[in-house]
């Protein structure tokens, strides 16, 4: 189904997290085994967070992958979360006035035994003015849960389109005030570097018949000239089996002022767009709610807990030995990672049955060969609220519902999750060179530059792991459950004949807002 992947980095679990009851069936640990259906939570499935045996969700490793871990000073959650859950504005503001704002600072992003904040359980509880409160007070937008969900993902659940689009506002901020805070020790970096050029070689592949044909490769040039950055590709987007083609070039100029610094080049269409450092209109944030609201909520994760590497061997049986070969300039060791998992939840209750048909459709058509472009979202209004919950005044139905949520024992907060879980396990391949002139933490620097590039989040994300001696020329890695991509750095060369036109936007170019929809 069509599906947006909200805040990835690059929504998972075997239970959603504020919806204590929901199960879901995860694959076992064979290896290539696959898990991929979609559930509707049992209200007569039991939950603690403790794993009873006898769910089949929660028993044993398996479910581990679907977790986010976390520490808790607070397990029955602070005042705020009581006050947010029975949707109370009004004592919430006086309880936040009495704390003083040192004390907000410290209990604003308290989790509690869900990893739920006080956030949270205002958007599942569908109390607007509590989120507006505590957002204003500080809570932060991108913490996600024991389940994985973020505030987004719980808002889009619940279907309230004035509350989304306040969530988006705040996720653009705040990813915003974080590549601002990071912007120094990165220019610092780039000075640091000397001046090179570099080839990355992608090729997805798969095993699913007649689809393989249809996958994208590319070739990313990269340049790097003293604080500035060049990135040539063909490939504009990749998401969810979608993507789009084109010839695009990344610039980064680390001399700019911030809201100058990023720009992004359509060679074609002879047209560039900045990406915008300043507060986002509001056409581009409701387009982007139509979007979130018609698609599914997804949370990928790339699970390393049992990752194991080992040498390859080649050879005939009386005279194996550990491979070793040439990759581009570079002798490299090869190695096998066993055990990588690939985990991917979906929710869909917010979805009507035609949107669901309409996404199917789509995929439908990709099956056959017709490659999804962008796809256009009518305006969505907000959903019929799910249950309301006792009202503020309804004092002991209230305290009944805060100890049966606290004891795991409660109803939904929101709407009734309906889930997809896809937990694939992967043996990889890897070549490891010494003497590459880039160190894996450097590199890992420089991709943060590169994070409109979907496909460079995975391989961030892959990257950030304890891997063997040197720098992996090549490597293969899943990006979906049924397709990998090999990454190989083919070409590496110090430059001092880069010309600085090469980091510039070109004469002639036309100023475009929405050539790159997603920036």
């Amino acid at each position: 189904s069509s599906s947006c992947i909200i805040n990835n980095s690059s929504c998972s679990s075997a239970r959603p997290a504020g919806h204590p009851h929901g199960a879901v069936q995860v694959a076992s640990d064979n290896e290539d085994s696959t898990s991929d259906r979609f559930v509707l939570a049992s209200d007569s499935l039991p939950h603690s967070p403790a794993a009873s045996a006898g769910d089949p969700a929660s028993s044993g490793d398996a479910a581990a992958p679907c977790t986010v871990a976390f520490r808790t000073e607070h397990p029955e959650g602070t005042r705020l979360h009581r006050l947010a859950f029975a949707g109370d504005v009004a004592a919430l503001a006086r309880a936040v006035r009495d704390l003083g704002s040192e004390e907000v600072a410290r209990l604003i992003n308290i989790q509690d035994k869900h990893g739920n904040t006080a956030l949270h359980i205002a958007i599942m509880r569908g109390h607007h003015a509590c989120v507006t409160l505590l957002t204003g007070e500080g809570a932060s937008v991108r913490i996600r849960n024991r389940e994985c969900w973020s505030p987004i993902c719980e808002a889009v659940s619940y279907g309230d389109r004035k509350t989304i689009l306040h969530i988006i506002r705040l996720l653009h901020r705040e990813l915003q005030e974080l590549g601002e805070s990071r912007r120094q020790d990165l220019i610092r970096l780039l000075k640091s570097l000397p001046d090179f050029y570099l080839e990355i070689k992608w090729d997805f592949q798969t095993w699913v018949p007649l689809l393989s044909r249809l996958l994208p490769s590319d070739v990313c040039r990269l340049y790097k000239k003293g604080a500035r950055v060049r990135m040539d590709s063909t490939l504009v987007d990749f998401e969810d089996m979608r993507w789009t083609r084109g010839d695009i070039s990344f610039l980064y100029n680390g001399e700019e002022k911030a809201r100058n610094a990023f720009v992004m080049l359509d060679n074609a269409a002879r047209c560039y767009q900045r990406m915008r450092r300043e507060r986002n209109s509001e056409r581009d944030l409701a387009s982007e709610a139509d979007m979130l609201m018609a698609s599914d909520v997804v949370f990928a994760k790339l699970d390393t807990a049992r990752a194991k590497f080992s040498r390859q061997q080649q050879g005939w049986l009386w005279r194996r030995h550990e491979r070793s070969e040439q990759v581009g300039a570079w002798s490299a060791s090869f190695y096998e990672v066993r055990g990588l998992r690939l985990c991917v939840r979906k929710r869909r209750e917010h979805l009507s049955a035609e949107d669901v048909r309409r996404n199917k459709e789509v995929m439908e058509k990709f099956a056959k060969g017709h490659v999804a472009q962008n796809l256009e979202f009518e305006e969505r209004h907000s959903l019929p609220p799910p249950t309301p919950p006792p009202e503020p005044e309804d004092e002991a139905a209230l305290e009944a519902a805060w100890a049966a949520y606290l004891a795991g024992d409660s109803p939904y907060l929101g709407r009734k999750p309906v889930l997809k879980d896809s937990i694939k396990t992967h043996t990889c391949r890897l070549a490891m060179a010494e003497d590459f002139p880039l160190d894996v933490k450097q590199f890992l620097e420089l991709l943060r530059l590169l994070a409109p590039f979907k496909q460079f989040n995975r391989l961030r994300e892959f990257l950030s792991n304890q891997l063997p001696p040197g720098f992996p020329v090549k490597i293969e890695m899943p990006v979906y459950p049924t397709i990998t991509a090999q990454v190989s750095f083919r070409h590496y060369e110090l430059r001092t004949d880069l010309a600085d036109s090469l980091f510039a936007i070109p004469e002639g170019f036309k100023h475009s807002r929405r050539r790159f929809p997603n920036l």
